[in-house]
């Protein structure tokens, strides 16, 4: 779902309900300044599922550093 800024802030209520079911993306200017989302969510899991598969050696800033250098 996409709302704007202003609309979030005057519905914020209702917008704490509607992501419990689906991301919601604010934006500004017609850009999008955030995405509120659910703290647990099939991402989450996941990577928790992962976390035992992964070798505990794995260096996450050399990791993400590679990742952005791809972009």
């Amino acid at each position: 779902m996409i709302v704007t800024a202003t609309e979030f802030k005057n519905r914020l209520g209702s917008y704490l309900e509607i992501v419990k079911q689906e991301d919601i993306y604010v934006t500004s200017h017609g850009a999008v300044t955030a995405v509120l989302t659910r703290p647990v969510d099939e991402r989450v899991r996941a990577l928790t599922r992962l976390k035992g598969i992964l070798n505990e050696d794995i260096d996450l800033d050399l990791e993400r550093q590679e990742r952005l250098s791809r972009l």
